[in-house]
Parts: structure tokens; sequence; C-alpha cells
């Protein structure tokens, strides 16, 4: 008798729920799948399959207040195997085991995941899920075709972080966004493939924080048009990965800018300043990039978005 395969997911499906929930969950769900002594603890990275020695943990997950890193033992059930090895390890280093039954193993913490939130999950993440193993996975190329627009605007400290990066020795663009809650939810909604345009800007008047008013002017020195390749990473190399940062030698739970982007430069201006004019419809955008972790990457519509860069091409041809 040959059976039909009724697992369709494999276990990293349940290394993605976690991604979300411990990142954006609310206060109730964090501490529900973290042992309590983790209760007062914030997450600053999460990093799955870190190889360390012997052992690669499911995840590892980095407090802002511990520079060693966390390991996460992630089972279906108890019937699953954990060996000598991984519990050793597991134990050495503060670590836990997560799973949907009781997996207990003496003098190690063990978290039970509530089915119904992660079926819930599940229901309200399966499009992206799809289009994301049809992406990654099957290779469909019809999918990769800039199917979602962004906006990023940046100012100040970011102008010469942004020349840095130009000036780097890379072979690739990149860029980095510092742990802000509302920049790691649209961060992690960036596709392979999306457009994403950059404005080396600044509004005049206005404080670090920017009001959200459509008759005030903002003013640009650059704009580069991008094509996602990569659209989140973490970068672990002590020195890449500290690109940003003020010092080149600071451990994952301490950096600020940790959550990393590839990108394609496909077209740019680079000059001197111009005077955009009113920002319009476009006040939105500006006010969720700016205040939201200094660059925030902001969804736009199709249409305003080719409206913007109407604007910005025949402004730079002057």
């Amino acid at each position: 008798m040959k059976k039909l395969n009724r697992n369709p997911f494999s276990e990293k499906i349940i290394h993605r729920y976690l991604f979300d929930r411990l990142y954006f969950g609310d206060k109730k769900t964090k501490s529900s799948l973290l042992p309590k002594k983790y209760d007062s603890s914030k997450v600053n990275l999460i990093v799955p399959e870190k190889k360390e020695k012997e052992y690669r943990a499911d995840l590892t997950i980095y407090f802002q207040d511990n520079d060693k890193g966390i390991p996460v033992e992630i089972k279906w059930n108890a019937k699953s195997s954990i060996g000598q090895n991984q519990i050793d390890y597991i134990k050495d280093n503060d670590g836990f085991v997560i799973s949907f039954e009781d997996i207990k193993i003496k003098e190690i913490d063990y978290i039970k995941i509530n089915y119904k939130d992660f079926s819930k999950w599940i229901s309200l993440n399966i499009s992206k899920l799809t289009r994301e193993s049809l992406i990654y996975q099957a290779d469909i190329k019809e999918l990769v075709q800039g199917q979602q627009k962004w906006f990023v605007f940046l100012r100040g400290r970011a102008h010469e972080n942004w020349e840095k990066m130009l000036s780097s020795s890379s072979k690739k663009q990149f860029w980095a966004w510092r742990q802000n809650h509302k920049a790691l939810r649209n961060i992690f909604d960036l596709q392979k493939g999306d457009q994403c345009v950059f404005i080396i800007g600044s509004a005049k008047g206005e404080n670090q924080g920017i009001s959200n008013n459509p008759k005030s002017n903002f003013q640009y020195t650059g704009w580069f048009l991008t094509t996602i390749k990569e659209p989140y990473y973490m970068n672990l190399d002590q020195e890449n990965g500290n690109f940003f940062e003020g010092k080149n030698d600071l451990p994952l739970n301490k950096r600020k800018w940790p959550h990393f982007i590839d990108f394609e430069i496909i077209e740019s201006y680079k000059g001197e300043e111009i005077d955009y004019g009113k920002r319009g419809e476009l006040s939105d955008n500006i006010c969720e990039s700016n205040n939201n972790g200094s660059g925030t990457p902001s969804l736009m519509s199709t249409r305003k978005f080719n409206t913007l860069m109407d604007a910005l091409r025949f402004q730079s041809i002057k």
C-alpha cells in the first residue's frame, strides 16, 4: 500500500512562524513562545540555522542584553529525535526546545506552540508563502516582475552611509535598516523583483520627525531607482555586517542595523539640490519612511510610483 503524503510543510514553516511572532507578535504571544527567564529580554536578531562548532541550531536568538546567542531546537512533536550533542549544546547555552507537544528533557526549558495560533498565521500568510515558494523553489520568473513598488526617503546621516555604500569595493549594492517594528514589517514584505526608489532628500524647516503636510515642499540631491535582488538577509560577517555601525566589531546583539537587502541600481540622478515642490499625495509615504526607523520602505501604488518617477526624470534633465 502506498499512502498519500499528508505532510506538505517542512519544519522550516515553523521557523517562519516563530520569526513572525517573535518580531511582530503582541506581548502575550511573544511571552508564550519564550521561557519565563527571557520575558524581560528584547529580541535584537533571530538567525536561522547558525552553525557553532558541531551543532547547527534551528534558530539562534540574540537578545539585546546578552552577547551570547540562545539556541532553539524546533520539532513537530515528541516523536522527533534530539541527539545528545544537541541536548548538551542547548543545556550549556541556556537554550530551549519548542514543539506542538510537551517535550520534557531534564534541565532544558520547553515551549508548547498554540496550534490554533499557528493555523491562524498560516491562513493569513498563505498567499505570500505560496508566492515565495514559486519564486525561490520553482523559479517562476513571471512572478519576478516588479510586483510591488517601494519608496525610501533618506535624510541626515543616511546620506553619508549611502555614499559609503556606493564607494565600497562590494560588487553589489546593499542597504540595511535599524531595529524598528514598522521598518522590519515592511522589509519582510519586500520581494525579489520589486522596484524601490531611494530619495537622497531633505525637508527644510522640519525637525527629525516630518509632519504630514501635503502642502510642504521637499528637496533632493539624488534619486536611485533599484530592483530588489535579495529582499532580506542577516549579514553575520564581522566586517560587512558592521558596515553601517559606528564600530566594526560589534556583536550581533548590539548591532543597530542588522537587517540587509541587496539591489541593482537601474537608473539614477546625483547632482545639485532640486526642489520637488509640494509633497501632495507623497506626503504619507515621506512620513512613513522618515518617521519609522529613518528610511523605512513605504509601499506605493503603481500609479503613484510611476507619477513620481516621471516627475523626478523631468526635473533631473532640466
